[in-house]
């Protein structure tokens, strides 16, 4: 999921490069430099996504997913209000019939499952009923 979000994004800078170069000046001046400087902040914008997507990337390949008796990173938790994959911030991911929320290790209610393990685990005000981690 990670890599198509990276391909998408580096065909979408590749496009605006390559829109840049061929932008001609036209007869508006202060008009055309303005759309130049927008378009400059885009590509750097963009610039930078591409940059916290390897960082993401880096996390991902560092995740060992083992069976672990706690909670950590690379860990999957089955609850009675969702399942919820250990990693990168990256909402819900569908496998197969199963539907995960990938969160970061530093998310609220991961920091809290990780802090008050146990079967049952309250946060804002809901009842996590914990039916098995890995």
């Amino acid at each position: 999921m990670l890599l198509e979000r990276m391909d998408a994004h580096q065909n979408l800078l590749k496009s605006l490069r390559d829109s840049a170069k061929t932008d001609t000046k036209s007869t508006a001046g202060d008009k055309h430099e303005t759309f130049k400087a927008q378009m400059h902040l885009e590509q750097e914008k963009l610039e930078h996504q591409g940059s916290e997507m390897l960082k993401q990337l880096s996390v991902v390949q560092q995740i060992n997913c083992i069976i672990n008796q706690k909670i950590t990173q690379g860990s999957v938790i089955f609850t009675n209000q969702g399942n919820f994959f250990i990693g990168l911030p990256l909402g819900a991911i569908t496998i197969g019939a199963q539907t995960f929320f990938s969160l970061s290790a530093k998310a609220p209610i991961i920091t809290h499952f990780i802090k008050n393990f146990s079967e049952t685990i309250e946060f804002n005000g809901k009842n996590y009923e914990i039916a098995s981690h890995f």
